[in-house]
């Protein structure tokens, strides 16, 4: 039986208890993650759950005010265990539980009490990391106690426990004023012949997913979290488009500041202008095109675009569609593109050439991080296993499905590249 991992909340939730039921699982304040806990500690985008095959890694995704596993802070992808206890920002006493195979690293052990384990109270928390050796029940034999002595420790171990209670009440006092919304998402039909095309590029009526009043709590130090919020939304949805079952790619602060600096340096551009006029045109026939090479059409249209405007404003987008999709289309085998970060390296093969699948090959047996983690162009941006403009060739692709979404709200006359666009036009 394969292993699934459930969350308990705290009793400030009513002690519910979440299934994280997909590979990667986004828990967070704003209504695009798989589960919303609407509190202003946690972050838009506060963790992310990911499953390996019935290994569970979690990773914060640089939150404003923090992830702990069993009082400790998340400082990198950590492995998630039966019974660990977890923190999302003023969010506390959240317990894992994972059932089915056994994890062999495990022991096991009872399940504390009706209360969970508080991080606010070490001693519970450490529990969990007690193992009792063999022998030892027998050992404990040689040693007799009296009746009193008995009941003293009974009297002690009550008062801890009522300690406990405390603790654990006030501990959880904020959670008493947050809000757990489970969202779930459509499922996906994996039997459907033309996923890798039904990404019809977004309508310009869906708007950036709504942004959260409280964005402040987590981007303190950005004067414009407003906008930020706006490209942190289209960025998203450039990333869902690409990808064959991510609906909702979370994007980090870092990566997401470099996307919005690459967006304002596109604002008014004329030349850029120019290009989505002459791709609007050519829509339906780049559309074909990505469609014969088993290309998802919004893929193949930024790549063309990113191509395009990096060569200086060259080509006709028909002609580099062709070349573009062609070379994508060879990708395929060696990445996949069941996660928005698998397509990402496709766009970065454009640059880097076929070599790019041995770097990350020959870069995995010098690292302990998840495969996930090493396949993505920001982890192998800071291993320096990608060039500069590799980078930023990426980065001008996420930035250019960003603008072609609205591009008047950045400053270009010219009409969106919708869904709507990718029919032949009417005879």
């Amino acid at each position: 039986m394969p292993s699934r991992l459930t969350l308990t909340l705290p009793p400030g939730f009513g002690s519910s208890e979440v299934e994280v039921d997909s590979k990667r699982f986004s828990i967070g304040r704003t209504p695009e993650n798989d589960l919303v806990i609407d509190d202003t500690t946690l972050s838009r985008r506060h963790v992310l759950i990911e499953n390996f095959d019935g290994v569970f890694n979690l990773s914060d995704c640089g939150s404003a005010n923090g992830t702990l596993i069993n009082g400790r802070p998340v400082t990198g992808p950590a492995e998630l265990c039966d019974w660990d206890v977890l923190t999302f920002g003023g969010v506390s006493d959240i317990v894992v539980r994972i059932h089915g195979e056994t994890q062999p690293t495990q022991v096991a052990v009872e399940r504390p009490a009706l209360i969970a384990p508080s991080v606010n109270n070490p001693a519970v928390v450490s529990s969990r990391n007690v193992a009792h050796r063999p022998g030892t029940a027998a050992a404990s034999n040689q040693f007799s106690f009296s009746g009193p002595v008995i009941a003293a420790a009974a009297a002690v171990v009550i008062l801890l426990l009522a300690g406990l209670v405390l603790l654990a009440n006030k501990g959880s006092s904020s959670n008493r004023n947050s809000k757990l919304i489970l969202n779930r998402q459509q499922p996906v039909n994996e039997n459907d012949n033309d996923n890798n095309n039904r990404a019809s590029l977004p309508t310009p009526s869906e708007g950036p997913p709504e942004s959260n009043s409280n964005a402040s709590a987590d981007r303190r130090s950005s004067p414009d979290s407003a906008e930020f919020s706006t490209i942190e939304g289209y960025a998203s949805r450039v990333l869902s488009g690409i990808s064959a079952r991510e609906p909702h790619p979370v994007l980090t602060e870092s990566p997401l500041r470099e996307i919005n600096a690459q967006v304002q340096r596109y604002h008014g551009s004329s030349t850029l202008r120019e290009e989505l006029q002459a791709m609007k045109r050519a829509l339906p026939q780049v559309s074909a095109i990505a469609k014969s090479n088993g290309v998802r059409t919004p893929l193949a249209v930024y790549a063309t675009l990113a191509r395009i405007e990096k060569d200086g404003d060259r080509g006709d987008p028909v002609l580099v569609a062709g070349q573009i999709t062609a070379a994508l289309s060879r990708t395929r085998a060696m990445f996949g593109d069941e996660l928005a970060n698998d397509s990402l390296l496709w766009v970065a093969s454009l640059e880097e050439g076929p070599g790019l699948q041995q770097k990350i090959h020959n870069l995995s047996g010098h690292v302990t991080d998840s495969v996930t983690a090493i396949r993505s162009i920001w982890y192998l941006r800071d291993h320096q296993v990608i060039s500069s403009d590799t980078y930023d060739f990426v980065l001008r692709f996420i930035a250019i499905g960003v603008i072609a979404q609205d591009p008047q709200k950045f400053g270009i006359a010219a009409e969106p590249l919708t869904s709507d666009s990718l029919s032949p036009p009417n005879r």
